[in-house]
């Protein structure tokens, strides 16, 4: 149950994601040499994606004392 759930949240995010950037970002800003705007800008939403998985997951904590302690 639980890989067939995560293989569906997977495979949303790649489909939404696989539309936005062909379908709207790439469309209206373009993706060759004379229009290279949609490449510039999918390169820092990117790293925006990054740096808000990192704030994310900043506080997450996975102490290996408590995770090996012996009860």
């Amino acid at each position: 149950m639980f890989f067939g759930v995560q293989g569906l949240l997977v495979k949303t995010t790649i489909g939404i994601s696989s539309f936005f950037t062909t379908g709207v970002l790439f469309k209206y800003l373009g993706y060759s040499y004379d229009k290279p705007a949609g490449i510039s800008v999918s390169c820092l939403l990117a790293a925006v994606c990054i740096l808000l998985g990192l704030l994310v997951f900043k506080n997450y904590s996975l102490d290996e004392e408590k995770l090996y302690a012996k009860p």
